[in-house]
């Protein structure tokens, strides 16, 4: 059975950061990371974007017979911090969301699935101590038939 419209969403964002990449003509390499858990987000890893769903709003613009919505995505992305960095870890850190975010909407519509994509708010964190990065936050707003999140709307 084919998954939801959100879930195959979800899987083209994982594929979306997967595709940033130097070679592609990003500032850095980023791998998507699913976590199983959300005990198991784990920041040691410079580069990787953990996706996470967020608050899904519905739209005020239903239309008979669908539903329509916007779901947040927060990517936290992980800019370990490192006396060997030649750039300041902000800049390190606003390289990596401008990547984020030029990707994202390069196809708002991910790929058909959506109506579109845009940018939510983006919160920088740190541990104190090495550990920095940011959370940046997707909005996706999609439709699917009222009667079955597996079929668009």
């Amino acid at each position: 059975m084919a998954e939801s419209i959100i879930e195959q969403i979800a899987v083209n964002i994982a594929e979306t950061v997967d595709a940033i990449t130097t070679a592609a003509g990003y500032q850095q390499d980023l791998v998507a990371v699913r976590p199983k858990r959300i005990q198991d987000i784990d920041l040691a890893a410079d580069g990787a974007a953990y996706i996470e769903q967020g608050l899904e709003e519905p739209d005020d613009s239903q239309v008979t017979g669908t539903y329509t919505a916007e779901q947040t995505f927060m990517l936290t992305v992980a800019v370990i911090d490192s006396d060997r960095a030649e750039d300041s870890i902000d800049t390190r850190i606003n390289r990596a969301v401008a990547d984020i975010q030029k990707a994202m909407l390069i196809d708002p519509w991910r790929n058909s699935l959506a109506i579109d994509t845009k940018w939510g708010p983006v919160q920088r964190f740190s541990d104190g101590e090495s550990m920095t990065g940011a959370v940046v936050e997707i909005i996706v707003k999609y439709r699917v038939s009222e009667s079955d999140p597996y079929t668009k709307g």
